[in-house]
């Protein structure tokens, strides 16, 4: 599975991009085009995702485990994921978010 920054998800791409992050993270951390369901609704809303590719966009590395898990034990293709943290999700931190994306990928992944 590919880590994307979430500045880099491809609009255009035939993915579709699932936000497993929590409902207050989501709601003040909006991503366009993006389907909403937190980690923990997975098993009840995965019929509203469409079956194309996945890009999942987490919170953190056990939600993108457990959101991967739940996706393709019900026949998802869960290609590519994005991590992403409140402190550093808005648009005047992008330098910030760059910065902590490298340090996610180089110490947790």
């Amino acid at each position: 599975m590919s880590f994307f920054d979430i500045s880099d998800i491809n609009k255009s791409s035939d993915k579709v991009v699932i936000n497993i992050r929590d409902y207050n993270v989501a709601y003040n951390h909006q991503m366009n085009d993006a389907i909403n369901i937190p980690v923990a609704y997975l098993n009840r809303f995965y019929n509203e995702i469409p079956y194309r590719p996945v890009h999942l966009i987490c919170s953190n590395t056990l939600d993108k485990n457990v959101g991967t898990r739940i996706l393709r034990k019900k026949g998802f293709k869960v290609v590519s994921y994005s991590l992403s943290s409140p402190e550093v999700c808005n648009e005047s931190n992008k330098s910030e978010r760059k910065d902590m994306c490298e340090w996610t990928r180089n110490n947790i992944i």
